[in-house]
């Protein structure tokens, strides 16, 4: 007979979370998550909070009270048998737990609108964590190499684009980016920037975004921060093939076009990323986000004021040392040059 110095019941189990028998290790531990290594070579967790869930994680705050998960320790053996995670001699039942998705739904993103994106790159401006991919958004914060390095392959990926000329990624995120942002009838619209040219209607059709693999493991960290840009972008591909899908009447113009992300070439690169940025893009590859980038789809489409969006972003920025901030970045990035193109007839 076995002694469970404790037994927990899990409250949410993520959708991707292996169900078949398998045995794994604890690859980390922490106040508030613990890591285990997979035999596929993902990493599964076990979370305190909701806002950290993902399609591949079990919630169980329960282990987490009184410093309970304490006795787990990195190296354990972790065992997945009978609707049960065995660790040590804690046991964490399965069974009754509800079933958790990370796919964003057409009424997440309902009410979002292009002229929302200047505000959006103006609360990441002041919220954003630097150190990672922010200065992206913010020209005077370039020179250094990462950053430098990252520019160019965005700009090489936008001018394979076809947008009827030659234009560099900065120069399409800055038209698709004020294009909007004088409209009237806004809730934003008194804090407009002044003289911004409007650019012209002029615009060829585009292709499929191809060239993100060249970020993947780029930076430092659990998730290395051109892996959390990759997620944001793939956020953003979701949204406008969202809009895309949407009934025209009740379609809000002008709308998301849908630009492709080439999906097959990050995949291919999976395995040159950290264990934390592969399971999190192996995640997004197939439309499953954490929980905090669908809080944050969800706050930038219910947005009514720009007080709403800075707290949407402080909320995104929080997750991670840069993490929720580059994963932002990637979201504006796309939705800005997604607000620009033209999609092939």
């Amino acid at each position: 007979m076995t002694l469970w110095l404790n037994r927990y019941k899990a409250r949410d189990t993520g959708i991707f979370f292996p169900s078949l028998p398998w045995c794994g290790k604890v690859a980390a531990v922490y106040t508030q998550a613990i890591n285990i290594l997979h035999p596929d070579n993902l990493l599964v967790s076990l979370i305190k909070n909701q806002t950290h869930m993902t399609a591949l994680s079990i919630l169980v705050p329960s282990l987490f009270e009184c410093n309970h998960a304490s006795i787990i320790k990195q190296g354990h053996r972790a065992v997945l048998e009978s609707s049960r995670m065995i660790l040590s001699r804690v046991r964490i039942d399965l069974e009754e737990s509800k079933s958790w998705e990370g796919c964003l739904h057409l009424e997440d993103v309902r009410y979002f609108h292009l002229w929302k994106l200047p505000f959006l790159r103006e609360a990441l401006l002041q919220e954003g964590k630097r150190g990672g991919f922010l200065a992206l958004v913010s020209p005077d914060a370039r020179g250094l190499p990462l950053i430098t390095r990252c520019s160019r392959a965005l700009d090489m990926i936008v001018s394979g684009m076809d947008f009827g000329n030659n234009q560099t990624s900065a120069q399409t995120r800055t038209r698709a980016s004020t294009r909007y942002s004088n409209q009237t009838g806004t809730p934003f619209a008194n804090r407009s920037p002044a003289q911004i040219p409007t650019p012209s209607s002029d615009r060829s059709s585009t292709q499929a975004i191809s060239g993100l693999s060249q970020l993947v493991g780029l930076g430092i960290g659990f998730t290395p921060s051109g892996d959390d840009f990759i997620s944001g972008v793939l956020l953003g591909e979701r949204m406008a093939r969202l809009f895309m899908e949407m009934p025209a009447e009740v379609r809000q113009e002008p709308h998301l076009k849908y630009l492709p992300v080439n999906k097959e070439e990050i995949r291919a690169k999976l395995d040159k990323t950290s264990l934390g940025g592969k399971t999190l893009l192996w995640q997004a590859l197939q439309g499953q986000f954490p929980c905090c980038l669908l809080r944050a789809a969800r706050g930038l489409s219910k947005a009514k004021r720009f007080e709403d969006m800075l707290d949407m972003v402080k909320e995104a920025v929080s997750h991670g040392e840069t993490s929720g901030t580059d994963a932002l970045t990637g979201l504006l990035w796309y939705l800005e040059i997604a607000g620009n193109a033209e999609v092939k007839s």
